[in-house]
């Protein structure tokens, strides 16, 4: 959080720009923070009980709800959508979860995986385009499934929760291969710029607290994607904001695709 407040004060977006610490602020920021990590670390254990398979209810009701493919983070599970997961359900949204391993597994190889988790939707009878939902590097994964030929037709749209889309700092303080891919420059990070942006709806939400993803202007999303701001609150703890459920909920409802 420090180091939060120390780019901060050096680097000024125009875009997104964040708060002067104060004392309140900073205790603030550190407790949610704190919590968020917590949150993640106590919640782990239980993300093979808590994914939820690439199904859909037999009602022709469910049938036509918008369907959410959710994309976890680095060193993370299912666990970790445990309260955005319930937000959707609740409103009407049905929801899956991709899940795959941090350490040792290419990030192509994720990709791969994630094209499957897809493939396993598309077979299940009167399932619609997905909307794919990522956090942090999930993001970055879910840019690149659809940088692949033909994969932005079989999506109704992306949305990414505090993604680093051009890097971050401290990432080099991440361990395995696959933080690599986070840091600023980096080959896929390059790619990914260079690419055309996807011909269907797309939304980055973040937060101007994000201590995780420095500088804060890296959070901003390519051109064409559309930037929602939520709640001041941590990299984690976005994942149990209600702020951030209900800019989700509110921009899954607004994807054509999906409503329909």
């Amino acid at each position: 959080n420090v180091i939060l407040w120390y780019e901060s004060a050096i680097v000024r977006g125009e875009r997104l720009r964040v708060p002067s610490p104060g004392i309140l602020t900073c205790r603030f920021k550190d407790m949610t923070s704190l919590g968020g990590y917590v949150l993640c670390v106590v919640l782990f254990p239980f993300g093979p009980f808590l994914r939820r398979a690439p199904s859909l209810p037999g009602s022709a009701a469910a049938k036509e709800a918008p369907l959410v493919v959710l994309v976890h983070g680095l060193n993370n599970n299912a666990a970790a959508w445990l309260y955005i997961a319930r937000r959707l359900t609740a409103a009407g949204c049905i929801v899956s979860t991709y899940t795959y391993s941090s350490l040792f597994v290419p990030l192509q190889s994720i990709v791969d995986g994630l094209e499957k988790h897809v493939r396993q939707l598309e077979a299940v009878p009167g399932a619609g385009k997905p909307v794919l939902v990522g956090h942090s590097l999930g993001g970055i994964l879910i840019r690149e499934w659809l940088r692949r030929p033909g994969n932005h037709a079989r999506a109704s749209g992306g949305v990414t929760l505090g993604t680093p889309h051009t890097g971050s700092k401290l990432a080099v303080f991440a361990p395995g291969a696959l933080a690599k891919n986070l840091k600023p420059g980096s080959p896929l990070l390059q790619e990914l710029e260079a690419s055309s942006p996807p011909p269907l709806p797309c939304v980055s939400i973040v937060s101007t607290f994000d201590e995780a993803v420095l500088p804060s202007f890296r959070l901003l999303p390519p051109e064409g994607w559309k930037l929602r701001i939520s709640a001041p609150l941590g990299h984690f703890s976005m994942l149990f904001s209600a702020s951030t459920a209900n800019i989700l909920i509110e921009e899954i409802e607004a994807m054509p695709e999906a409503a329909d």
